[in-house]
Formats: C-alpha cells, sequence, structure tokens
C-alpha cells in the first residue's frame, strides 16, 4: 500500500463536500463516504479544494495521508498539479492558522504567490509577505487589498516611470 503525504482543506466544520465531519487521527474509507478523497502534495494546492471558497472564511487545513487505490491528476487546463485522489485518508494533523502561515513563508515565490492568491490574510499576515517578490505584491495588492486594475498598472508601468512610482507606492502602504 502506497502512502502519499499531502494537505487537505476542509470547511470551518471540517466537513468534506458530502457533509461528512472528519476527525484528526481516524483511517476514512471510500467505502463509508462513497467517493475518493481529493487531496494535494502542496498546501497552496489544497486551496484548490476548500468547500466555502466564496465567503471570506478560510478553511481548515489538514496534514493527510493517502491511502489505497491513489491516483495522480495534472491539468494543465486547470493549473493543477500534484493532486490525488486516494480511496483511504488519514488525517494526521489539523494545522493552525499560525502553521499555515509559517508553512506558507518557506514557499518558493511562485507557489508562494499563488498562496497570497487564494488564502485570506489579516493586516498582519500581509506584512509578513510583502517585498518577498514583485509578482507576490502584485498578488496581494490584487486578491488582498482588491486593487483590480494593479496588473494593467504594472505592464503600464514597464513603458513610464510615474507608473512605476505609483506601484512603488502601493507596495509601500500594503
Amino acid at each position: 500500500m502506497k502512502e502519499i503525504k499531502g494537505y487537505k482543506a476542509f470547511d470551518s466544520n471540517v466537513k468534506n463536500l458530502k457533509d461528512n465531519v472528519l476527525v484528526s487521527s481516524l483511517k476514512y474509507n471510500n467505502d463509508l463516504i462513497q467517493s475518493k478523497f481529493s487531496f494535494a502534495k502542496n498546501i497552496e494546492d489544497s486551496l484548490k479544494f476548500q468547500v466555502n471558497s466564496k465567503n471570506k472564511e478560510n478553511p481548515i487545513i489538514t496534514q493527510v495521508t493517502g491511502l489505497g487505490s491513489t491516483k495522480r491528476i495534472d491539468s494543465e487546463y486547470y493549473e493543477f498539479f500534484n493532486l490525488y485522489n486516494s480511496s483511504d485518508i488519514i488525517i494526521n494533523k489539523v494545522l493552525t492558522e499560525k502553521e499555515v502561515i509559517e508553512k506558507a513563508l518557506m514557499l518558493s515565490y511562485d507557489r508562494m504567490e499563488r498562496f497570497v492568491s487564494m488564502y485570506h490574510l489579516n493586516d498582519d499576515y500581509i506584512k509578513l509577505f510583502k517585498n518577498k517578490s514583485i509578482n507576490v505584491d502584485l498578488a496581494l495588492l490584487y486578491f488582498q487589498k482588491n486593487i483590480l486594475d494593479i496588473y494593467k498598472l504594472y505592464y503600464e508601468s514597464l513603458y513610464s516611470t510615474s507608473k512605476e512610482e505609483e506601484i512603488k507606492k502601493l507596495v509601500k502602504n500594503i
């Protein structure tokens, strides 16, 4: 039996999409729930499975082990990779928000950019991600601060120093 470690996001009640409440340290088999368990190898990609993605409530992120019949799923079209469906899953640990942020701060900049585009950050956490890279800063401004024209402004800044200064001011005020 091959074990694959990863992350799974749940809504605030640690329910899966079938509305079953799942408890840490127990093994779940798809015979009981009649569906496969989806999880991600990377913490930021687990956010693609969050149940309440429409509201501002962050999901509960867990560390899991996929067991049994496990299949890797990659899709260039939907831009996700290292996702798995597994017949059995163990929830090893429910991560605190602080643990989630600490793990995200150790990601490469491209993975960090994906994380800040999907996880709702408070102002204190935003400051921790600020000035990591221009792409992370742009994602913070767009997804966290709701400055919807920031990418347009960024591309204009490639040809205009005044636009570049405007972006610097926005980043400074994050």
